[in-house]
Order: structure tokens, then sequence, then C-alpha cells
């Protein structure tokens, strides 16, 4: 071994030993390894799914479309980490379209990435322990979180309906007592709107979400508008029953689905 600390080194040194480049999530170039791709693709997915089924529930028709702007979203964020793990592999990101054929897009979670620099640049930095605690962690959440969004979105859905129509029903109540006034004064039922006093007419004709008229033989029908979303233009028939001392009412007829009523207005 030379003593003189001037000459030159006998051994090849690598200067790009251990060299990385940053990850770039939202870019169609550089490179992102299988355990980043798994953590960051299902970590997408549950944010902007979240954040979509929220608007939907919330917005009703209108929060269709934010629906769609998720998975617009979705889509083009999965096609940039997708092209990153086929450069990760040394493959064209041409090859990111097999993303969209079930099963075997599942190839980009298994295989390896390149272990040092290829024509796509250096690696990522190693995977810190939030990324791996995220690729095991995440797919987990998703898969809970879609199965309670299954249930709960629904369910939510149901009860709006049911407010909905709850409030057009309470305000088909003035109109009983209308009409069950205007029996009691004259022993019949009224035919329509016009038989009925100027003063005793409610001045509520069902709401926002749906109005109420007067048919033949004091029959009420309680039309729901199209801001009852799922259940526009259905409807509930308050039909009026003559027993001793006065009315009873009848609402199970009309066309609004059993499951959006109240128990007292289903079929048998």
């Amino acid at each position: 071994m030379s003593s003189n600390p001037y000459d030159a080194p006998k051994a090849a040194v690598s200067e790009a030993a251990g060299a990385t480049q940053p990850v770039k999530v939202f870019s169609v170039s550089g490179r992102i390894g299988r355990v980043r791709y798994i953590a960051y693709g299902f970590g997408f997915y549950f944010l902007i799914s979240l954040i979509g089924g929220i608007l939907a529930a919330v917005l009703g028709k209108a929060g269709v479309a934010g629906m769609g702007l998720a998975g617009a979203a979705l889509l083009v964020i999965g096609f940039m980490l997708t092209i990153q793990r086929c450069h990760d592999f040394n493959a064209s990101g041409w090859l990111s379209l097999l993303m969209l054929i079930p099963l075997v897009n599942l190839m980009f979670w298994f295989i390896p990435g390149t272990a040092g620099a290829n024509r796509y640049g250096l690696p990522t930095p190693p995977n810190g322990a939030l990324v791996i605690v995220g690729a095991c962690i995440v797919p987990v959440l998703v898969v809970f979180a879609g199965l309670s969004a299954a249930i709960a979105i629904p369910a939510y859905q149901d009860l709006t309906h049911r407010a909905r129509i709850a409030e057009v029903l309470g305000s088909g109540s003035q109109w009983r007592v209308a009409v069950s006034e205007y029996f009691v004064e004259t022993g019949k039922l009224p035919s329509s709107i016009a038989d009925l006093r100027k003063e005793a007419i409610p001045a509520e004709s069902g709401g926002r979400y749906g109005t109420v008229s007067l048919g033949a033989n004091g029959l009420l029908t309680l039309t729901m508008s199209p801001q009852a979303g799922a259940v526009a233009a259905k409807t509930i028939e308050l039909r009026p029953q003559i027993v001793a001392g006065g009315l009873t009412w009848d609402c199970k007829g009309g066309t609004v689905p059993p499951k959006y009523r109240p128990a007292t207005c289903r079929g048998q």
C-alpha cells in the first residue's frame, strides 16, 4: 500500500452509491416502489371516495357530479402512480394501461423495481415506517370503509326521504282538520276545495317537498316535489272514513314505497 497520500485510489469508487431521487406523486416521470405504490394508491382511493360519498349523500342528485369528479380524479392519480411504478422496473409508462384490466393490474404490486439507477432515473429513498404501515393498514381501512359506506349511505338516504315525507304529511294535517270541520258542519265530505269556506282553506299546501290537493269525497293527495329526490312525483293518499262520531283517515294509498312511509301508513 502506498504511503503517499496523493496517490490515486486503486479501487473504483461509485459516486452514485446510495443516491436516490425524491418521490413525486403528481407526476408521470420518476419512479415509485411497490410499497409506496400500494400505500399511496389506497390512501388516495380512501380519501377521494370518502369525499365523493359525503357529497353524494348530502347533495343528492347534485352530488352525482361530485362522484363523477371523484372517479375522474382517482383515475388520473392512479395512472400517474402506475406510470411511475412501470418506470421503477424499467418498463415504458404505456404498460400502465394494464391497470384497467382486473386481476392483471395486480402485477404492479409484485414486480420488483430495479435495484439501482435505470433509464428512468434513480430509485426513491428507502420506505419509512409510516409508508410500510400504510401499505399494510390502509387497504384494510379501505375495505372496511367501503363496507360501512355501502350500509350507511343508503340508510342515510332512506332516513332523508322519510323526513321529507313526514314534513309533507305534517302539512296535510291542516287539510284533514278542514275536511273534518266541513263534515261536522254539513254531514258530508267535500268534493273539491271549492266546497270549503275561504277562511277554512289551509295556508300550507305541502311545503318545499310536496303539495296537497283535495279531491272527491274528501280525498287528500300528497304529491312529492322534484326536490324530494328518489320519491319525486310519488304520492300518498289520505282517504277519510266515516265512523261514529266523525272521521278516521286511511293513509295506505298512493305510490310512495312502504319503506319511506310512517308505520301507520304502510299496507299489510
